[in-house]
């Protein structure tokens, strides 16, 4: 239905210890007398008739001369009797009467009778009626807001019917027919209902009257609201800022958002799935490239050191070859020329 729904939330809270209505964003566009909730008919018999007429008003929210033409007309179409119908400025209470002076009752315990102002059966007196109580034509002053996982009130404790169902909160508003109530944390946040709750990523939602627990149709018009929730591993609350907003066009399209909305978390846990295995198989690639970079390190020291050790040999070495004491070689003796000698020299000849 249009006020009921499922909220998937972004993440999944764990030990979740309490939750509160932050704001509201609630549209008064829902109508007050339908047929489906029995309040927009009228019970009326005629004196000698055993049937009650049904006198019924169309769906839809009616102020005081609105009420007046919607009655008149039923009444005309569903008896044989002229009618007058008026509200009285002054009390705000309503006399039907009809020109014959035909006397009738009214059934003022269910229906339209009761937000006339009828009490229990009233008997007309000379084809004229005026109710006991003023007729009130705008009876809700709040709705309650219904999480299936996070209802921590009974119904019965608000008074009136309901007891034994749960509920989340009242969302109050003093506002007319079509407009919207605000509430926020200036004007006051409802309390916190403590729950006790381990994991938590969806939410049934039902935004539904107190008395018959019907479910609010909003006519197409959207409505939002912001909870808070307090988990236990974290003292500062977890607040989920961005609006729970719900499209009350038709129960198709909410479950059709439902399934849209499903179907994109699981489509982000799939792409979670795989940004994390990216993220793994990226992070060896990466130890791999880092491993590689790392044995050569180590091998360029032992190469170092084994340098260094070749450099102080070559050095050594040198130095020793440089340290021997130089032996100076002995002076090349040079023949001077001397004229041969004579024949009877006794060096025989000439030196060779």
């Amino acid at each position: 239905m249009p006020g009921s729904y499922r909220v998937f939330l972004p993440r999944e809270y764990e030990h979740v210890v309490s939750a509160r209505l932050l704001t509201a964003e609630i549209p008064t566009t829902f109508y007050i007398f339908t047929a489906s909730a029995g309040n927009s008919i009228l019970y009326l018999t005629l004196d000698g008739e055993y049937i009650p007429a049904r006198i019924v008003v169309p769906d839809g929210n009616y102020g005081s001369f609105d009420i007046q033409a919607a009655l008149l007309d039923s009444l005309s179409e569903s008896t044989d009797l002229a009618w007058s119908v008026t509200v009285s400025p002054t009390t705000q209470k309503i006399t039907l009467s009809n020109s014959e002076l035909v006397n009738f009752s009214v059934d003022g315990s269910s229906g339209l009778g009761k937000y006339l102002g009828f009490e229990g059966v009233q008997l007309s007196e000379g084809g004229s009626l005026t109710s006991a109580r003023v007729v009130s034509l705008n009876p809700y002053t709040y709705i309650l807001l219904d999480i299936e996982e996070l209802n921590g009130i009974d119904e019965g404790s608000i008074g009136g019917n309901g007891a034994g169902r749960g509920a989340f909160c009242k969302i109050p508003f003093n506002t007319n027919s079509f407009e919207y109530a605000i509430l926020d944390a200036q004007r006051g946040a409802m309390p916190r209902v403590e729950v006790n709750i381990a994991r938590l990523d969806r939410l049934r939602i039902r935004l539904r009257f107190h008395e018959d627990g019907e479910i609010i149709d909003f006519n197409g018009i959207d409505h939002s609201f912001t909870l808070e929730i307090t988990t236990k591993d974290r003292g500062d609350p977890i607040q989920n800022t961005a609006p729970i907003i719900a499209n009350a066009a038709s129960t198709a399209a909410a479950a059709a958002a439902g399934a849209a909305i499903a179907a994109t978390r699981s489509a982000q846990w799939m792409d979670a799935k795989h940004d994390a295995i990216d993220a793994l198989q990226k992070k060896e690639a990466e130890l791999k490239k880092t491993q590689w970079y790392i044995v050569p390190k180590k091998a360029y020291k032992w190469i170092f050191v084994a340098l260094l050790a070749l450099a102080g040999a070559v050095y050594l070495y040198m130095k020793r070859t440089v340290d021997v004491p130089h032996v100076p070689l002995a002076p090349i003796t040079r023949f001077q020329s001397y004229p041969y000698p004579s024949s009877g020299s006794r060096f025989g000849g000439r030196p060779t």
